[in-house]
């Protein structure tokens, strides 16, 4: 199994511990870069249960989650780390270092990154908020800024002194030794899902696959299209779309809740259901009842990521499935769009899986 980064001159693109949710899944990516450490290469899908295929192997789901992985690390000199979105760290012959489990957070973890040494690793929130363990340095974040959009990522600097955050309009935030490169704020095609440390900069991953490059001389060059060979995504249970779509949500989490809203700045339950699948290329309506009627229905047992959960009679409400008994979703005024489990909802009305 093989995932390719193809650069436009069709060589492989360079992207050190890429942590994206990317169609749905988490895709990390190690491959030889100048001036890295040398890291054995890793490529693998990551299923919200914890399950990772990798070309050299997989790892099976970790069972019974309180929320589901969001994010994974290769660790420098062997095994890698998963976390979930309440900060829980999971281990595969990797040493446990800490984690925010049972802790109270303000927003979701959205990524983590792993010091050089592999001693250490950050964990990053959706606001912003730093975690460190290890060996790993604080060097700042953005927990008490009022951001645009939320984070949905984070990557170190090649020695470990400072790190960049990347949110999901694209907007790029520098602790310690990181430098801004350029961002694509106002510009990007789709929603920002992952950032990577090169050994001259950085490069971003949008939702549509599309990667981009930034460093010195370089504000910003579309680089490479991310291409999943038909035989990879045989070890995912739902359509790319759907990958896509539960991707693009996941990536809105903290977004606040605006009644009728339907863009990036705020939205209604229907209003995310609509934007995150149009952003994998499939239209729905605009209310919930309009949705439940438009995409065909399955029942309840065959429930997969990315399905769309109705709820109450007259169907006024609508999430979309993670996995574990969790979806993503914009619940109600005041709130903001949030990982939570659907059962708070009361009885599932029907589940749709668009195509």
């Amino acid at each position: 199994m093989r995932i390719r980064l193809w650069r436009r001159a069709r060589a492989l693109v360079c992207l050190t511990a890429v942590a994206s949710i990317l169609a749905g899944m988490v895709l990390s990516a190690t491959v030889g870069l100048a001036g890295a450490l040398p890291v054995a290469p890793t490529v693998g899908v990551l299923e919200p249960d914890g399950a990772l295929f990798t070309p050299g192997g997989s790892y099976p789901s970790l069972g019974a989650l309180n929320a589901p992985v969001i994010a994974w690390a290769p660790r420098p000199g062997g095994g890698l780390w998963e976390v979930a979105t309440d900060g829980g760290v999971f281990t595969r012959n990797a040493p446990f270092l800490g984690s925010m489990g049972g802790h109270h957070l303000n927003q979701p973890i959205v990524g983590m990154t792993a010091t050089p040494d592999g001693a250490g690793y950050w964990l990053v929130a959706s606001d912003g908020g730093i975690f460190t363990f290890g060996d790993a340095r604080f060097y700042g974040s953005t927990g008490a800024i009022r951001l645009n959009q939320p984070i949905v990522g984070m990557t170190a600097t090649p020695d470990g002194a400072g790190y960049w955050l990347v949110a999901s309009d694209g907007g790029i935030f520098t602790f310690g030794d990181a430098s801004f490169y350029g961002s694509l704020a106002g510009r990007a095609s789709a929603p920002l899902v992952s950032i990577a440390g090169t050994s001259g900069g950085y490069d971003i991953a949008l939702a549509d696959g599309s990667i981009w490059q930034f460093g010195v001389g370089d504000p910003g060059t579309e680089v490479a299209q991310l291409a999943i060979p038909a035989s990879y995504q045989g070890a995912a249970h739902q359509s790319l779309a759907a990958r896509k779509a539960l991707a693009v949500a996941l990536g809105l989490v903290g977004t606040p809740y605006v009644t009728g809203g339907s863009a990036p700045g705020g939205f209604d339950c229907s209003g995310l259901t609509q934007y995150a699948y149009a952003a994998a290329g499939i239209a729905l309506p605009r209310t919930a009842l309009q949705q439940f009627d438009a995409v065909p229905h399955v029942p309840l047992a065959d429930v997969q990521p990315g399905d769309l959960l109705f709820f109450y009679p007259g169907i006024t409400h609508v999430g979309i499935y993670i996995g574990n008994g969790l979806m993503v979703d914009a619940p109600h005024p005041g709130t903001t769009v949030q990982v939570e489990a659907f059962s708070w909802f009361g009885p599932v009305m029907g589940v749709g899986r668009p195509s």
